[in-house]
């Protein structure tokens, strides 16, 4: 069984090459990116102007919570002496424990843990420090004032002088204009 496993993983990972060998190709014959300038974007709004915890999206779970303990509540007297076994999704109809208020009630503590954990890890979430701030960058690294291009000898790039290129946001060091390097 594990041969197999292993087999379709190797047969996956060479038809992903292939294929993704097959679209670069026919990228570089249909000329996609001539003329263009490849670049990344990052949307910074979420630290610069952060969402608010939606606080209101909590009132149909704590209503249903409040409906759900107040239904137990009203049921638990005529409940049997034992009950079934909740077993992750499902109950297990086999073994059985003794009616208490903690088995009775495990559907709606496990609701209220859930009610309580999912809006607190929200709230943490939006406002967690981020790793890299877009507004203040990392201190002891230069920022980015010059690229290399696929003309570009390694051994020559720290050397020279930046030379804005024409077809570059950024200056190429060797002067020659900019290929940006194909992947």
């Amino acid at each position: 069984m594990q041969a197999v496993i292993v087999v379709l993983g190797a047969a996956q990972i060479g038809l992903f090459y292939a294929a993704h060998r097959a679209v670069t190709a026919a990228k570089r014959r249909g000329k996609w990116y001539e003329g263009t300038r490849q670049a990344t974007a990052a949307d910074t709004t979420l630290r610069t102007d952060p969402e608010r915890v939606p606080w209101r999206l909590l009132i149909p779970p704590v209503l249903l919570l409040l409906i759900t303990a107040a239904v137990g509540s009203t049921r638990y007297a005529a409940l049997p002496e034992t009950l079934a076994t909740l077993r992750g999704w499902g109950v297990d109809a086999v073994t059985r424990v003794p009616t208490t208020p903690a088995t009775a009630f495990a559907p709606v503590l496990s609701q209220l843990a859930l009610t309580l954990l999912t809006p607190l890890l929200v709230a943490a979430l939006l406002r967690a420090r981020p790793d890299l701030d877009a507004a203040h960058p990392p201190k002891g690294r230069p920022a980015a004032t010059a690229s290399t291009c696929a003309a570009c000898p390694a051994s020559c790039w720290p050397a020279w002088p930046a030379r804005t290129s024409p077809c570059c946001s950024s200056p190429c060091r060797c002067g020659r204009p900019c290929r940006p390097a194909r992947s």
